[in-house]
């Protein structure tokens, strides 16, 4: 007769009573089986009382195995009643958890959207491929034929010195760069306005002339609205005419900083 352990997803404490009373059991008819086992060696087959322990099995032997076998079936049965149980709890779990991790989902998509939204870049840069000859002493406005990208139509050909300001933009930062024809003389000025106007947050710089007078600046964030636009107004004294150089560092570009965008 074999010991039986039952094994099952039950918490710590039911397996614990299960076990401890198949234990029980076990230890029974182990007793019985020792008992039986010595009146035979004592008594041989002739005793009467051995004969009726047999219960009508051919040996004391027979009839153990089959209580132990009785018993191994009911341990079984009992396993698979509380095995089908677990699972339906199992199963019962399973689809809560995936309703909550869909739901999860969902809930992460719809937020990850909302922020896509909100957040999405949006912006131009442009660039110089022709060079462009300044007048000395003259205020002129920076024209630019190269789209390097441009997300919300702030520029066209037909106004190609102006970044103009689409609708729901509310905030921008403007920045440029330009590199001069290598001359060192006299000074170089370098502005960015706003609608043609100088306007606080804006840079303003005038340098000194030294070989190509690379010039740059960057404004705050501005408050903007549908039709502003904006330039880099440059300016040169040199007695002369100078070509604002065609190089990827003649840059002119906007980044939106807030906007809104109608809801539906």
């Amino acid at each position: 007769m074999a010991r039986k352990e039952i094994d099952t997803n039950w918490d710590r404490d039911t397996r614990n009573d299960t076990n401890h009373n198949f234990e029980e059991l076990y230890g029974l008819v182990k007793g019985y089986k020792d008992t039986l086992d010595a009146l035979v060696l004592n008594s041989g087959e002739s005793n009467s009382e051995v004969v009726q322990a047999r219960g009508g099995h051919n040996t004391l032997n027979g009839r153990l195995d089959k209580t132990d076998s009785e018993i191994s079936d009911l341990q079984r049965d009992i396993e698979n009643t509380i095995d089908e149980h677990a699972l339906d709890d199992l199963e019962s779990k399973i689809y809560s958890e995936t309703s909550r991790v869909s739901q999860d989902v969902d809930n992460l998509e719809e937020d990850f959207n909302t922020y896509k939204e909100e957040n999405d870049f949006s912006g131009i840069l442009l660039n110089k491929t022709k060079g462009e000859k300044i007048k000395s002493s003259t205020t002129a406005a920076v024209h630019w034929d190269k789209v390097m990208y441009n997300t919300d139509g702030f520029w066209s050909k037909s106004k190609s010195s102006r970044i103009v300001v689409p609708k729901g933009v509310t905030k921008v930062r403007v920045s440029g760069n330009v590199i001069w024809e290598s001359d060192s003389s006299s000074y170089r000025n370098f502005i960015i306005q706003k609608n043609g106007s100088y306007t606080a947050g804006l840079p303003y710089t005038r340098i000194p002339a030294h070989g190509t007078s690379p010039m740059a600046g960057t404004s705050s964030v501005v408050e903007v609205e549908e039709g502003d636009y904006f330039e880099v107004i440059v300016r040169q004294s040199t007695g002369s005419d100078l070509e604002l150089r065609a190089d990827p560092h003649s840059w002119f570009a906007l980044e939106v900083v807030e906007s809104f965008k109608k809801k539906d």
